[in-house]
This record gives structure tokens, C-alpha cells and sequence, in this order.
């Protein structure tokens, strides 16, 4: 029972389309939410012109690989609540993608406004965050009167150029990969294993209920 099993069609497309099925839920939604697409953009700033120059040099600045977003903007005049609905309006007969918002006290509250028209991808929030974040911090530093390239020579990370020596004294990848090559066998052996066990499984309870039948 167990070759019929094994040597049916269902049991190999299963075995075959299950690992399709698990690195496809695992890789599509990566491929749904990455850049590479253009946005045009509204800005309305009732920020300090440093905040409102800097964000916006961050963003349509050209981006450092092709997967990153990419980005138009079209400078509103303030104040907020009294464009908001003409923006909405935009919004709606597709015009525009979306509109950022700066209000007077980004500097204190560190918050941004963000409305978009289509599903907004991880991406682009991380990117609007990342720039408005580099905007403000530029403009505080500013104020305070500290040197914004004083401050990131400072506080730059440490990188480590790992590598592991094997006995034929070649270095090899560092942990990361190592970790990651153990990951995807572990995994592998998982998978095959629940299927084969499901596979017989269902062998032996076909066959309990046939004698059960039987008797």
C-alpha cells in the first residue's frame, strides 16, 4: 500500500505543488508590496522651509536602485484645511496618487499627514517615514546648532566582515548563511516528512476501515 501510494499522481503533484505553494506564499507578498512605481504627489508644508526643502529633496532625489519608488512632487500653498478638500477631490478623479501634509509643529510633534488613492505598499510608507524622519532630525539639529555630519560621524554603526575558516582553510559565509542554509533543510525535512506521514496515514485508516467493512 504504501508504493501505490507513494507511486500515485496525487501523492506527486501534492508532494511537487506543496513546496510551490509555501515559497509562493512566502515570496508574492514581496513582490506585491515592492517599489519601482511612480507617485505624484501633492506636498502642503506649514513647516519651517528647512523641514519642507530637505523632505523633499529626500524624495525626488534619484533613487539608489531600481526597486526603489519613485517620486513627483507638486508643492500646494497652506494652510491644510483649506486645500484638503480640493486635494480629496484630486484624489478621487485620480489626478493625483496622494498628498503629504507638514504641519507647523512637525518639529515637536514629529507626526505627517499621508492620504493616498490606491493600496499603499510598505514601501512607500517606510520611504515617506525615513525622509520626513531625516528632515526633521536635519532641522532640529539646525536649531539646536549641532552639526547635522558632526552628529552621523558619530553615531555610524560598526559593520563585521564575518567569515568562517573550514578545515581546508577557505573562508566560507558568516553566520547569516549558515543559519540560513540549516533553516532551509530543517524546513525541507519537515515538509517531506508530514506529507510521507499524511500519505500513509490515510493508507492505514483505508485499510482499518475495509476490514472493519469485512468483518
Amino acid at each position: 500500500e504504501f508504493r501505490e501510494r507513494v507511486a500515485s499522481k496525487s501523492f506527486l503533484l501534492g508532494t511537487l505543488l506543496f513546496p510551490l505553494l509555501m515559497i509562493g506564499l512566502i515570496v508574492l507578498p514581496r513582490l506585491v508590496g515592492r517599489g519601482g512605481a511612480q507617485w505624484h504627489l501633492a506636498l502642503v508644508s506649514e513647516a519651517p522651509a528647512g523641514v519642507t526643502d530637505t523632505f523633499e529633496q529626500l524624495l525626488t532625489a534619484p533613487p539608489e536602485d531600481d526597486s526603489a519608488n519613485r517620486y513627483r512632487l507638486e508643492r500646494i500653498d497652506p494652510p491644510i484645511a483649506t486645500v484638503r478638500q480640493r486635494l480629496e477631490t484630486r484624489l478621487a478623479s485620480g489626478e493625483l496618487d496622494g498628498y503629504v501634509a507638514l504641519p507647523a509643529d512637525v518639529l515637536q510633534s514629529g507626526k505627517i499627514m499621508f492620504s493616498a488613492r490606491k493600496g499603499v505598499s510598505f514601501d512607500v510608507v517606510r520611504e515617506l517615514r525615513s525622509a520626513g524622519t531625516r528632515a526633521v532630525q536635519t532641522e532640529r539639529l539646525r536649531v539646536s546648532g549641532i552639526d547635522a555630519s558632526a552628529v552621523a560621524a558619530l553615531v555610524a554603526p560598526v559593520t563585521i566582515d564575518e567569515a568562517r575558516l573550514t578545515e581546508r582553510g577557505e573562508q566560507r559565509g558568516g553566520a547569516l548563511s549558515t543559519f540560513l542554509t540549516a533553516y532551509i533543510v530543517a524546513f525541507l525535512i519537515y515538509l517531506m516528512t508530514t506529507l510521507y506521514g499524511v500519505a500513509v496515514m490515510r493508507s492505514v485508516l483505508e485499510e482499518k476501515m475495509n476490514r472493519i467493512a469485512e468483518i
